[in-house]
């Protein structure tokens, strides 16, 4: 269970409490070659690099993106369907 005042939660509640996630490779689009984690701001990029993660859980949007660790620490605090 995560500390709820963990350093990592700014209110992403009011945005991605109880959505639909799905696991996918980063692509790149016309207005960005990389998204941050909502939470820790780690890049997922599709360049090879060890401090960046070239896949992650996204909305059905593609709008936001949590990397692999804050899936797991936060899932069942945020309620995501996968």
């Amino acid at each position: 269970m995560v500390d709820k005042d963990n350093w990592r939660l700014q209110n992403q509640e009011e945005y991605l409490i109880g959505k639909k996630l799905s696991f996918k490779k980063f692509t790149p689009t016309i207005n960005s070659d990389h998204e941050h984690c909502e939470f820790c701001t780690k890049k997922i990029m599709e360049k090879d690099n060890p401090d960046v993660d070239k896949d992650g859980y996204t909305t059905e949007d593609e709008y936001y993106w949590v990397c692999k660790v804050c899936f797991i620490d936060f899932k069942d605090l945020f309620k995501w369907k996968v």
